[in-house]
């Protein structure tokens, strides 16, 4: 037993070893190039493709193969690739054809095993089996190329960024061009990084605010500095402690979702004013002759950075790009510095304590769009602050008033008042007795206004009580003319003051012909209107100016101003208003101390019932105890003449429907000095004094 156990090992030993002999036989006979024929290529290639398959999915390879052949079909750099991979294709093909037609056998016992692939699938391997092959040779084209299918846009996309923002590089770059065009040799670029390119923060009494969602370095603000502080520094030179701007304060003043450089900021709106001898009126032949700050103005952004680019803070070497024609630097100014801060404008708006508006920092000397000088800083309003500013695209132009927009992201009011001074310009029956709008831009995130120049206002020249009738009558005539005209309109200027009557451009008390102007139309709204001029339910005109209609909410109609009107007349009398409070409430128990009761049907009508509740008995903080007529009218205007009185009671009517109208007060006797021939009712007001009604 044992024996024949040790034959059949014998056997089996043998036996292995001519299996092993033979299988080397086979290995060394298919691997040598030397000996092998087409049949053993097709045999190796199959086994490759097998092996292949082995490692990687046939899904993922052909998708594999598949997508790249889609990246390079949309590159310009492979027509050379496709070309090359569609004839290998073909060559393999027709190497498939002859296999198929029996050119050539495939010996089976040449293959360890059988494969059985369809003419499908050999194609698709021999795609991904050549892409395998071309990824190696074209590697760097791939790499230039991955995101093909979006490289035109990605092209655009920077070539917009390039005009948009162009890097100190870029600009010298496309000057030494323009230069070699011309055949000129450029002067060598200043260094824009030098520590004394920045200038110093001229603020105009400024007060930092402290935001809700955005802390602020207190230390930092500059506040309260004077107008003449601010002239004092124009013309400084730049403190050596404050370098530029870096270029990543700019970078992310750029990919911010708020920019400061806009392209658009250079397109200016200009107004068409059809009243020729008014555009006449605007220019003076004789400013041409006057000695201009810099020659050779205007001039294109590239030559002001070539002569004046290191006088300029990086940003504005920047912004300047978007500037076709560039007509003024304010190469004196000490400008605004440019912070990364989006919450104030890039620091270009500084906040007062109690609003949320950001206010322009007014830098007298700078410019506004690289076109208009800041003179003087005139004032600031509800909506915006006013400059005088002198336009140098227009040598021989008069100066103008600047109205810049405070910057709100609910900028609706704004709007409105572009559009109500549009709409005045080109609807009115005459237009001599408003402030004139000649063009609206934008600058730095603010709307601006450019407004014909006006003298001052009657708040600021009034020193006193006006005494001279004559005058006192010429005030009334002019403002009762505007509202005449806004009425004719249906609109309401809502927010008639002396403050917002002007006096016109070098016209003084002793001036011939008209005298004033209606301005502001900031929150002026028509009666009605349920879109851009809708009229607000509550809280319109100053509060020592307010109609009782509208402390009471019972509506706004042109009416209001005729209210405002018959305070501000008392006030020219006075010197002061006739009645004011210290809150809406103090201010309507004021008002009854000099009025009266206001008429029953208006409190029942009233939403607002409890501000009469408690202003009939109201006690001030001091503790004086306010009563109606604790002071009437009579006894206010005591010594005026009569018929101004007459015209002053008129217009300070409770009732809306009852006061008088713009119409009625321009044919009023004491407005045309024609005494009339039947005497005057007694206004209505006063029959409520002296209870006869």
């Amino acid at each position: 037993m044992l024996r024949l156990r040790a034959k059949a090992k014998v056997r089996y030993a043998v036996l292995l070893c001519i299996i092993t002999i033979v299988g080397i036989y086979l290995f060394l006979r298919i691997s040598n190039p030397g000996t092998t024929n087409k049949l053993l290529d097709e045999g190796s290639h199959i086994r490759k493709i097998e092996s292949d398959f082995s490692r990687r999915s046939f899904t993922a390879k052909w998708h594999d193969g598949r997508g790249l052949l889609n990246d390079i079909s949309d590159t310009k750099r492979s027509k050379n690739i496709r070309a090359k991979f569609e004839k290998h294709l073909a060559d393999r093909r027709a190497l498939e054809g002859e296999v198929r037609a029996g050119n050539i056998a495939v010996e089976k016992e040449h293959i360890n095993h059988d494969v059985d692939l369809t003419r499908n699938d050999q194609i698709q391997n021999e795609v991904s089996d050549n892409v395998d092959e071309y990824i190696q040779e074209e590697a760097t084209d791939r790499l230039l190329t991955t995101a093909a299918s979006y490289e035109s846009h990605v092209i655009a996309e920077s070539e917009r960024n390039e005009r948009r923002f162009p890097t100190p590089e870029i600009q010298s770059k496309r000057m030494n061009e323009n230069h070699r065009r011309k055949g000129s040799i450029p002067k060598k670029q200043p260094d824009h990084t030098k520590e004394n390119d920045r200038y110093l923060v001229s603020d105009m009494n400024l007060k930092g605010k402290d935001n809700k969602n955005h802390s602020r370095d207190v230390k930092n603000d500059v506040k309260d500095v004077t107008r003449r502080q601010t002239l004092q520094n124009v013309g400084k030179k730049p403190s050596p402690t404050n370098g530029p701007a870096s270029n990543d304060v700019i970078s992310d003043v750029k990919e911010s979702n708020r920019t400061i450089f806009d392209p658009a900021d250079h397109e200016i709106t200009y107004i068409l004013l059809k009243d020729k001898n008014f555009v006449k009126s605007l220019f003076d032949e004789s400013r041409k002759f006057d000695t201009f700050w810099a020659p050779g103005f205007p001039i294109t952004p590239h030559e002001a950075i070539m002569k004046y680019g290191d006088r300029l803070p990086s940003w504005e070497r920047f912004e300047i790009m978007h500037y076709p024609k560039i007509f003024y630097l304010g190469l004196g100014a000490n400008k605004t510095q440019l912070t990364s801060n989006a919450t104030e404008n890039f620091g270009y708006d500084y906040f007062h304590e109690d609003e949320e508006e950001g206010h322009y920092r007014i830098v007298v000397g700078d410019h506004i769009a690289y076109r208009f000088e800041i003179i003087k800083f005139l004032g600031s309003g509800t909506f915006g602050a006013v400059v005088l500013a002198r336009d140098w695209s227009q040598p021989a132009a008069r100066n103008v008033a600047l109205k810049i927009m405070h910057y709100d992201e609910n900028d609706k009011y704004i709007i409105r008042e572009l559009n109500m001074m549009k709409a005045i310009e080109g609807n009115a029956t005459n237009k001599e007795y408003f402030s004139r709008m000649l063009a609206t831009f934008n600058f730095r995130n603010h709307k601006c206004m450019v407004l014909e120049l006006l003298g001052d206002s009657l708040h600021r020249h009034k020193h006193g009580p006006v005494k001279d009738l004559s005058l006192f009558r010429r005030f009334a005539h002019d403002i009762l003319m505007g509202l005449h005209y806004l009425k004719e309109l249906n609109v309401v200027h809502a927010d008639m003051k002396p403050g917002n009557i002007m006096y016109m451009y070098g016209k003084s008390n002793t001036s011939e012909g008209q005298l004033l102007k209606v301005a502001d139309f900031g929150i002026g709204c028509v009666p009605g209107d349920k879109h851009l001029f809708k009229c607000p339910s509550y809280y319109v005109q100053t509060r020592y100016y307010r109609a009782p209609e509208v402390i009471l909410s019972l509506g706004i109609t042109p009416a209001v101003d005729m209210f405002s009107v018959g305070v501000i007349f008392s006030e020219f009398y006075l010197g002061s208003p006739p009645f004011f409070g210290e809150t809406e409430t103090d201010h309507f128990a004021s008002m009854m101390e000099v009025l009266g009761l206001p008429p029953t049907h208006m409190i029942a009508k009233s939403p607002r019932k409890k501000v009469y509740q408690r202003a009939i008995c109201y006690e001030t903080e001091s503790g004086f105890k306010r009563r109606p007529y604790r002071k009437p009218l009579t006894k206010v205007l005591h010594g005026m003449d009569s018929e101004l009185f007459d015209l002053i009671a008129r217009c300070l009517e409770f009732d809306p429907k009852l006061r008088i109208t713009p119409e009625e007060a321009l044919k009023h006797p004491f407005v045309t000095g024609i005494q009339p021939d039947n005497e005057l009712k007694t206004p209505i007001s006063m029959q409520r004094f002296l209870g006869k009604i």
